[in-house]
């Protein structure tokens, strides 16, 4: 066994020399060794050593990289019908992943009967958010993202979980995307809005959705932004009714102001 317990060393060398490479991320790399060591390095699973070098190879292609190479992370369903699947994800400067913990909290917050409900996801990432509301019983989901590596990752999440017919894919910025899809519902019983920390960006987007009036009565938009992120109280008829802090994470929650009798 000794040419092959080699050959398995060399493969695990090769591997993480390229993750150094590709991805800067230290986290990254320990987190490809540790799976290798945890799950391949007994013998006993496989008939042959190549089996096993062949397991490896497939896990790290189809399990641990994105088409382009990226470094990619899981994230797991929450409840609902696809309970505990999961779901790849990746970190980028444009992509930050909704946490497990942070996802929970938001959907034990949210005060939604999902079943038969439409959800607006902008900056949809890899789509965990509209992801859980199709578990949960939501009817259909618009993910709208405009990054390109989110983009490959949100497809390919939608095909393993079998969700093509409940969701379309837009792959336009938030604020074309708005734009887009105004033309075709008038009104969305959940907006999520996940965009990246620092840039302003879920202030810029309350304002627009304000202007376009996307939810009715009954509706809400959730915002994921940094703590550090001032809101405001109100945008035109959307008036925050909620907010809650999780670490560096806020989650703020807002509705339609009550028309005035």
């Amino acid at each position: 066994m000794h040419s092959e317990t080699a050959a398995l060393f060399r493969l695990m060398y090769d591997m993480i020399a390229g993750a150094r490479k590709k991805d800067d991320s230290i986290g990254c790399t320990i987190a490809w060794y540790t799976t290798l060591i945890n799950e391949n390095m007994s013998f006993v699973r496989y008939a042959t050593a190549d089996k096993m070098l062949i397991d490896i190879r497939l896990r790290i292609l189809y399990h641990y990289h994105d088409v382009n190479g990226k470094c990619v992370h899981y994230l797991r369903i929450i409840s609902g019908t696809l309970k505990g699947r999961r779901l790849a994800s990746f970190k980028g400067r444009s992509v930050r992943p909704t946490s497990d913990r942070v996802r929970e909290a938001l959907f034990n917050i949210l005060p939604v009967v999902w079943e038969g409900k439409t959800v607006l996801d902008l900056f949809a990432g890899t789509g965990a958010l509209g992801i859980e509301a199709l578990s949960r019983g939501a009817s259909h989901v618009i993910f709208v993202e405009h990054d390109p590596h989110a983009h490959r990752v949100l497809e390919k999440n939608i095909a393993l979980l079998d969700l093509t017919g409940r969701c379309t894919l837009v792959k336009l910025s938030a604020a074309d995307g708005i734009r887009l899809v105004k033309r075709t519902q008038l009104h969305w019983d959940v907006i999520f809005l996940d965009p990246p920390y620092d840039m302003q960006l879920a202030d810029r987007t309350l304002a627009l959705l304000a202007e376009r009036d996307m939810i009715g009565t009954g509706g809400v938009i959730v915002v994921e932004h940094h703590v550090r992120e001032r809101l405001c109280d109100a945008y035109g008829q959307l008036i925050m009714s909620d907010q809650r802090m999780y670490g560096k994470t806020g989650i703020s929650f807002f509705v339609s102001r009550e028309p005035a009798l």
